[in-house]
């Protein structure tokens, strides 16, 4: 899982980002039914997820402001 600058978010649309919202939850869910029953091999990738899903909803709710 890369990590994706605030910037780059901010130069896309709405519309990509809430697809990309959607992906990276789609993501999350195989990634946490895949380490139920077993050791994570990237123990931190349901963090770095979460993470940038709460980047991407934030620079929606500013993009929103402006």
């Amino acid at each position: 899982m890369e990590s994706v600058s605030a910037k780059e978010l901010r130069e896309q649309s709405s519309g990509d980002l809430a697809k990309r919202i959607l992906d990276l939850q789609k993501v999350g869910m195989q990634e946490r039914l895949r380490t139920a029953g077993q050791a994570a091999k990237d123990s931190h990738a349901k963090r770095k997820i979460r993470r940038i899903v709460a980047r991407i909803k934030t620079i929606m709710k500013e993009k929103g402001a402006a």
